[in-house]
This record gives structure tokens, C-alpha cells and sequence, in this order.
């Protein structure tokens, strides 16, 4: 018993002394991900109706936190079979939110940004195109989130509105399997 005792007391002190952000399983309140850098985009946890801007639904958005609330992973369903899963997530070294985004019609987006006057502000460049595509999502008054995806060819002379949503919250729905609200 003495000698688990020594041990234990080396964990601790080699867990408090590795870094001020290292991660100690002992103490949930030293976990990295506690940082409220990685809270900047909890607005966007929950279950969703989508609408369009007259109010018709769109799709339905299932976000939720993962890896001990560390990133968020997002699965979208859209009315005519549409499918799309993104994971989202703070990379402290950085200072930058990411998400990366894929789609059941084999499309693929890489976006990076920040938080700024209350509104999250993602960017990026689509592989292989000319195409930067810039995405805004806002928290609104009535519990609601705006979100604006547009996109430029001519390095934003012009902008197309490539999606405009607002997000309704509902009751989350079990999913059965990967394929199944």
C-alpha cells in the first residue's frame, strides 16, 4: 500500500507540472477542453428544424458535443435524401475553429474561423476550385440561429448565397443506426 501511495502522489505531480492545459483524469477541472475558447460555438449544440427565410422546412440538424466536449459533430438531413456530416472543433494552437464537412453527393469543405461580434464566421477555400466559400451562424433573439453560407469565384467582388437557414430548436429524436433520425 505504501508504495501505490508514492505513485499516486508522482501522477499528481507530474500531471499538475507537464502544463497549465494538460489534461489530468483525477481532475475533470484541468481538462483542456473546459477553456472557454472551446464554448465559443456551444449555441449550435441541439436538435433542429431548418427553415427557409418564408419559413418552409429544409432539414433537420443533429449537433451534439463528442470527445469529452472537446468538438461537435454535426449530421444533417435534408427533405429529398440529402445527407451531410461534419465535425467541428477549437484547435487551441491555432486559435481557430474548424469544420470539416462531407456530403452523401461526395462533397467536401475544410473551413477556419473565429468567433467575432457574436457571430461564428467560418472560411474556405473548396479543393481544386476557385471557390471560397464563407459560413455565418448567428444566435438570435428568439432562440433561433441564423446561418448564411455564401460563396465568390472573383475573390469577393461578387458573393452568391449558396444557403440561408434558420435553425428552430426541437426535442432530439433516438437514432437507431447512421442512417436513421
Amino acid at each position: 500500500m505504501q508504495i501505490f501511495r508514492k505513485w499516486t502522489g508522482v501522477v499528481v505531480v507530474l500531471c499538475g507540472a507537464l502544463s497549465p492545459l494538460s489534461a489530468c483524469a483525477d481532475d475533470p477541472s484541468t481538462h483542456i477542453c473546459n477553456d472557454p475558447a472551446f464554448r465559443q460555438f456551444d449555441f449550435l449544440a441541439g436538435a433542429w428544424q431548418v427553415n427557409d427565410e418564408q419559413g418552409r422546412r429544409i432539414g433537420y440538424n443533429l449537433i451534439h458535443r463528442i470527445l469529452d466536449d472537446c468538438a461537435l459533430e454535426e449530421d444533417w438531413r435534408g427533405p429529398a435524401g440529402e445527407r451531410g456530416r461534419s465535425l467541428i472543433f477549437f484547435d487551441m494552437n491555432l486559435g481557430a475553429w474548424h469544420q470539416t464537412w462531407i456530403d452523401n453527393r461526395g462533397s467536401a469543405l475544410r473551413l477556419q474561423g473565429q468567433l467575432k461580434d457574436g457571430e461564428m464566421i467560418l472560411s474556405g477555400r473548396k479543393d481544386r476550385t476557385d471557390e471560397f466559400h464563407e459560413i455565418r451562424w448567428r444566435p438570435l433573439a428568439n432562440g433561433q440561429i441564423k446561418q448564411h453560407w455564401r460563396m465568390t469565384r472573383d475573390q469577393g467582388k461578387t458573393w452568391t448565397d449558396r444557403f440561408i437557414g434558420y435553425y428552430l430548436p426541437v426535442p432530439a429524436t433516438p437514432r437507431e443506426s447512421n442512417d436513421q433520425p
